[in-house]
């Protein structure tokens, strides 16, 4: 009953199987301003607060390792920034999301 028009498997008119993402996905001015607006006035918790501020600061951050030349970064920021890509490519690199490119992997 449910499955694909394209597969022949049901009504469904999704092309993917889902999972793809939205890699690169930049939104709309009109988008963003809607979600600032229904962020505008949010009370937050003083805890919810403090995990913010130290995720901000670095702390927290998983430190990662290039392998190929035993550099050791701080945090995915600091090696994507030596890199020159973005953070949340390398952080979809580290995690097998994408091919990894990289010579990197996450310090344990």
């Amino acid at each position: 009953m449910y499955g694909r028009i394209d597969l022949g498997t049901g009504t469904l008119v999704n092309l993917t199987n889902g999972g793809d993402g939205s890699l690169g996905l930049k939104h709309s001015l009109e988008t963003r301003q809607k979600m600032s607006r229904t962020r505008k006035g949010m009370k937050y918790s003083d805890e919810h607060k403090l995990k913010t501020k130290q995720s901000m600061m670095g702390k927290n951050c998983k430190k990662v390792i290039d392998t190929s030349n035993n550099i050791i970064y701080n945090s995915v920021s600091d090696a994507a920034s030596f890199l020159n890509i973005s953070t949340p490519t390398l952080s979809r690199y580290l995690n097998g999301v994408l091919k990894n490119k990289t010579q990197m992997k996450y310090l344990k």
